[in-house]
């Protein structure tokens, strides 16, 4: 697994393996994970990498928000709490690190995928 290094900056980060904990989800897609760096606690949004969720604050058919809400809580049961390891894929346009999570083992990006809970 990868160190983070003195000094890395976020632009630094795709390629490396953090060890981290998940504080929050936003939605099927997107959530805060939190890990110690340079001797300070950082906190990140990440999106996961290779799927979109459907967002449940777009405009959309009842049956899409519900599927979108029951991406959120899907992946909340998979990894809200946990300690999960992230490879950093890249970094989005919006700065927003793009990460395949793994916890206990388990490829949770893959889960969510073979869920339907994406595309």
């Amino acid at each position: 697994m990868s160190e983070l290094m003195a000094g890395m900056m976020i632009a630094d980060l795709p390629g490396h393996t953090i060890l981290a904990r998940c504080d929050d989800v936003y939605d099927g897609e997107t959530a805060v994970f939190t890990f110690k760096h340079d001797d300070q606690v950082s906190s990140y949004a990440c999106k996961m990498y290779g799927y979109k969720a459907i967002g449940y604050m777009t405009e959309g058919s009842f049956i899409d928000k519900r599927r979108a809400h029951a991406a959120r809580r899907t992946l909340r049961a998979l990894i809200l709490g946990r300690q999960v390891a992230l490879y950093v894929v890249e970094i989005g346009p919006d700065t927003c690190p793009v990460v395949i999570v793994r916890c206990g083992g388990v490829n949770v990006n893959q889960v969510m995928i073979n869920g339907g809970y994406g595309q």
